[in-house]
């Protein structure tokens, strides 16, 4: 009897070691099925590849006073280049705030810019305040839509660029080579910056 009473305790021993196992083994697989979804989602995101590549310096961009900027203080740096139309509502504070976001994951990296463009010299009041009091490290500036839809002719982004904003990533080379919709999570950018 003794010898019954100590094996059934061993067996449930046991049997809960088991349990245990195997309750460890799912939550990792859960866990890996989870990172794997996710890192699948983040690639399917509606990002377009800019075939051919767009060179960064056909673009002529202006600063608040009406002059043309020299491509040149860009030169070998990574640009993410947020294009949106006037004035500034929900989607493009929310796409300045992640603008924000991947500044403070690469400050670190003095080859990395930040541009908002827009594409009228007048003021849009609410933008300007954003940009001087919350989005410092975004520089605003100024491109003829005309402009822009000629250089951009073969892109397929343009016109939602126009009238619901758009990010391109540009290379260090100065080559505009990614296209993103504003709704796109910040992962996905920072996945492709160098």
């Amino acid at each position: 009897m003794k010898g019954n009473s100590y094996s059934i305790k061993d067996n449930l021993i046991i049997g809960i070691f088991i349990v245990m196992f195997l309750i460890i083994i799912l939550a990792l697989r859960f866990i890996n099925l989870r990172y794997r979804l996710n890192e699948e989602g983040l690639a399917s995101y509606p990002k377009q590849v800019i075939k051919p590549p767009i060179e960064f310096s056909n673009l002529r961009l202006y600063n608040r006073f009406g002059q043309l900027l020299p491509h040149s203080q860009w030169q070998n740096k990574s640009i993410i280049f947020y294009v949106t139309p006037l004035p500034c509502k929900h989607i493009c504070q929310q796409s300045l705030s992640k603008l924000q976001k991947i500044y403070k994951t690469y400050w670190k990296k003095p080859r990395l810019d930040l541009l908002v463009g827009t594409f009228s010299i007048f003021k849009d009041q609410h933008l300007s305040n954003l940009l001087t009091h919350h989005y410092r490290r975004v520089a605003h500036v100024y491109i003829s839509k005309h402009a822009f839809l000629r250089v951009f002719s073969h892109v397929k982004s343009k016109r939602a660029a126009i009238f619901k904003g758009m990010f391109y990533l540009v290379n260090p080379q100065g080559k505009v080579i990614m296209d993103y919709p504003p709704t796109i999570p910040i992962n996905v950018i920072k996945r492709d910056l160098p």
